[in-house]
């Protein structure tokens, strides 16, 4: 499915080339986070652990390095006022989302500090260096993304990252 989709958007690209309009557009490509197929025990679409809470976005735009990676934190919901930024359309109020054209132009200057995410009773904080779960009732996950970064460790309990948990309820509070 993977070759087959990368296949198609090469040719969108290979006839955006061909038809001289590949400086003239602009190409967002993003997916879903597919199913979980046996990560932490979960044979199902949903969780709020990594696998279900990333996704590949990848931007082209005229005027903008190509084959450029970021370690830039962004959200899907930041795609609507890139996309109003780089069309010179007005971009609504109501919007919660943050445009990336400055993350474009530069992408290793300093960004956004967490994502946040809300799934049925649960909403999640994920730093850089941390994800963090709290549940309605107060059950909570915490994951070090640095010595873990495929969050099968919950340190939460552990008393060395009561200041982390602190921080990170603070977030979410914030949010």
């Amino acid at each position: 499915c993977v070759s087959y989709a990368d296949a198609l958007v090469g040719k969108l690209l290979g006839t955006l080339d061909e038809l001289k309009l590949r400086d003239n557009t602009i190409v967002v490509v993003w997916g879903d986070h597919g199913w979980n197929l046996g990560e932490h025990n979960y044979w199902s679409k949903h969780n709020l652990l990594h696998n279900s809470t990333q996704v590949p976005l990848i931007i082209s735009a005229p005027g903008y390095k190509q084959n450029v990676k970021t370690e830039g934190i962004v959200e899907l919901l930041d795609l609507y006022p890139t996309l109003c930024e780089l069309t010179g359309i007005q971009q609504p109020e109501h919007l919660e989302g943050k445009s990336m054209l400055a993350l474009l132009r530069d992408p290793g200057q300093p960004w956004k500090q967490a994502a946040f995410t809300k799934w049925r009773d649960g909403l999640v904080v994920t730093t850089k260096d941390f994800t963090y779960t709290r549940y309605s009732d107060n059950q909570h996950m915490l994951y070090d993304r640095r010595k873990d970064p495929d969050e099968n460790v919950n340190v939460a309990e552990n008393p060395e990252y009561a200041e982390v948990i602190r921080k990170m309820k603070i977030r979410l509070r914030a949010k």
